[in-house]
């Protein structure tokens, strides 16, 4: 189990370490979504969802991205999966690539690697020394951060025999949705009753980034449960169990649908986004919290909750 900030750092545009926050990679693509006219706002998910999954994935391999190049690698895949005047739009936005030229200087390249990743003195001299020698067999006496980078990363990859950082293998190229009533048909009675009474609500699966997201409203289960305010958590925990068996055969629905119905489809188990679009409201509510978004309570209901599953998932929305 994850919290969606817990743990993965990146750098931002001064050099300094920072909390990565998907919700801001999300808001900047439905931001250019709009610009652009498209209405495909589960895009902007999928990719923030995706760039977090693949950032955690790289959590022991000792480098720390920069907020650019997850930008630029953004940019890179919404070219090639077609959305080329998205691209075009975030890339503006975003001011994806820096055009300041720098020197190669051997002390100023080995620092600006040395920032980057977390590697020995001498692992990190060799590395800077194989950079600036491609840049003088492609004839370059000065060149951008962003390119320095790029060749430390992929020299850095041969090194240490490591796949280089890219989201491209979690996606496909089909632009589809597959829609809440092409899964409705597996689930039993039970799991459609949580849906029917918007206890869980689940979100059409992109073939873009294939994910399960499902939220959990808990005054709708409070309801359900016939529970009134004020309660305490001895007496919410036992209704969990409810939402999740709902959720644990929808993502076994999902995960067979999504296996026998894409040829495409590689992944033999969905990343699995759990949010809780309610749940301050519910707090102040039904604990009486004055300020749910600065209480540790929040946290520790989603923590329990998400304690619940033998697999892994990502909680989203809870700071």
């Amino acid at each position: 189990m994850n919290f969606e900030e817990s743990y993965i750092y990146i750098t931002d545009s001064y050099g300094r370490k920072v909390p990565f926050d998907p919700d801001i990679v999300q808001g900047k693509l439905v931001n250019s979504c709009i610009s652009t006219g498209l209405k495909d706002f589960f895009i902007a998910e999928d990719i923030a969802n995706a760039v977090e999954n693949t950032l955690r994935y790289k959590l022991d391999s000792g480098i720390t991205y920069s907020y650019a190049e997850i930008n630029s690698i953004i940019v890179k895949f919404l070219e090639e999966a077609g959305y080329k005047e998205l691209a075009y739009d975030f890339k503006l936005k975003n001011n994806t690539f820096n055009d300041s030229q720098v020197e190669l200087n051997f002390d100023s390249i080995f620092e600006m690697i040395r920032q980057k990743f977390d590697m020995k003195q001498i692992e990190l001299s060799i590395l800077t020394k194989n950079v600036i020698e491609a840049c003088h067999k492609l004839a370059i006496i000065k060149t951008t951060p962003s390119l320095i980078l790029e060749l430390a990363a992929h020299y850095r990859a041969i090194m240490l025999n490591e796949a280089e950082f890219s989201v491209k293998h979690e996606f496909s190229s089909k632009k589809r949705v597959i829609k809440n009533s092409e899964i409705l048909p597996y689930l039993s009675d039970f799991s459609k009753m949580l849906l029917e009474s918007n206890i869980l609500e689940l979100s059409g699966i992109s073939t873009l980034y294939p994910s399960v997201k499902i939220a959990v409203r808990f005054e709708k289960l409070a309801e359900h449960y016939s529970l009134k305010p004020t309660i305490t958590e001895m007496q919410l925990f036992p209704c969990f169990e409810l939402p999740q068996q709902g959720i644990n055969e929808i993502v076994t629905v999902a995960n067979k649908y999504m296996n026998s119905n894409n040829d495409d489809f590689s992944i033999k188990e969905l990343p699995v986004f759990i949010a809780f679009p309610d749940i301050y409201i519910f707090a102040k509510k039904y604990f009486g919290v004055i300020k749910p978004e600065k209480s540790a309570l929040c946290r520790n209901i989603a923590n329990s909750f998400a304690e619940l599953f033998t697999y892994h998932v990502t909680i989203k929305g809870v700071k």
